[in-house]
């Protein structure tokens, strides 16, 4: 039975984001856009749970911005845009750089 993210710590909450965003990875490289689409929507309950945690708790998600997966770094830098937008408005142009590599190697 999968966990209540109400039950879940905040380290559980971004390690199940992590997870999440290398899946849309996978979804997004196989053209697998309904699971992209319900990753996303997962995605925004979760983050959803960590605003309203005391202290808005998006924070633990600005380590996921040194991640080596662009995906993860792009998502997590979404995420805590407003937390952290001097850490998190780093991470975006990158990614589009490597969308775009991705797109033309195929």
């Amino acid at each position: 039975m999968k966990q209540m993210l109400s039950d879940m710590t905040v380290a559980q909450l971004v390690e199940r984001f992590m997870a999440m965003a290398l899946d849309q990875d996978d979804a997004l490289l196989d053209g697998r856009h309904a699971k992209y689409n319900r990753l996303y929507d997962q995605m925004v309950t979760l983050e959803t749970e960590l605003r309203l945690r005391a202290g808005d708790q998006r924070e633990g998600l600005l380590p996921l911005l040194l991640h080596p997966n662009a995906q993860v770094r792009l998502k997590a830098a979404i995420a805590t845009l407003t937390v952290a937008p001097e850490r998190s408005a780093k991470g975006p142009s990158e990614h589009l750089l490597y969308c775009k590599a991705r797109l033309f190697l195929r």
